[in-house]
Order: structure tokens, then C-alpha cells, then sequence
């Protein structure tokens, strides 16, 4: 038994034929289909990016405090783990800077960095 989706039954969707989209991509979706009472800008407009690595397998004896982020409670406490164990550099993370899971963006993989993070 095929189910046919009614297009009148879902308020919160906006449903668009794919006949109808050309050169479609997240960011002309968002910034051209999608209607807000606030204005869509570049985040980069606003911040900017900190790319200071640190190396831990260079210091294979010291102790390294590991954050995470994942889309549920974003930045948080993830392990502890001496360096040598550790074989790719990791970017620094400051108090109130914003990181993401590059992979898991898609899935609101993103989190502010505060007091409360104790690493």
C-alpha cells in the first residue's frame, strides 16, 4: 500500500518540487526559501576563526584534558589522555569561543565554551 504525503497536512513544512529548484544547496535554501523574523547573516560577519593547534604527542608524558561537543549538551568534559596516546594535533578552545564537530554540523554538533567546562 503506497502512502501519499498531503502537502495541506503539515503547517511547520514548506514543501518545494524539485522541478522547481535549480542550483540548490543549503545556503541558497536558507538564505533565499526560508522566511525569518530575523535577519539571515554570515556568521563571519560577527567572528572569527581560531586555528591555534596543540600538539600533545609531542609531549607523550604530559596529561591531556579532551573536550568534546555533540548536539545534545554541546561542549562538555569529554576524557583524559596522556599524549603520546593522542596522534593528531587538536585546536585549543578557550573560554567563550564557539567549536563545532565539523562532521556532525548537520546535526547541531555545536557549543559555546564556558566557566562551567572544567578542561
Amino acid at each position: 500500500m503506497e502512502t501519499i504525503i498531503q502537502k495541506n497536512n503539515y503547517t511547520f513544512l514548506k514543501f518545494i518540487d524539485f522541478k522547481n529548484i535549480t542550483l540548490w544547496d543549503v545556503k541558497r535554501f536558507v538564505t533565499q526559501k526560508i522566511n525569518s523574523m530575523f535577519p539571515v547573516v554570515e556568521l563571519g560577519t560577527y567572528i572569527k576563526e581560531e586555528n591555534i593547534k596543540v600538539r600533545p604527542f609531542e609531549f607523550p608524558n604530559e596529561d591531556f584534558k579532551i573536550l568534546g561537543v555533540n548536539n545534545k549538551t554541546g561542549i562538555f568534559d569529554a576524557y583524559i589522555q596522556k599524549g603520546n596516546e593522542i596522534k593528531q594535533p587538536y585546536k585549543k578552545v578557550e573560554i567563550g569561543f564557539l567549536a563545532y564537530n565539523p562532521y556532525r554540523i548537520n546535526v547541531g554538533s555545536i557549543g559555546l565554551r564556558t566557566e562551567g567546562n572544567q578542561y
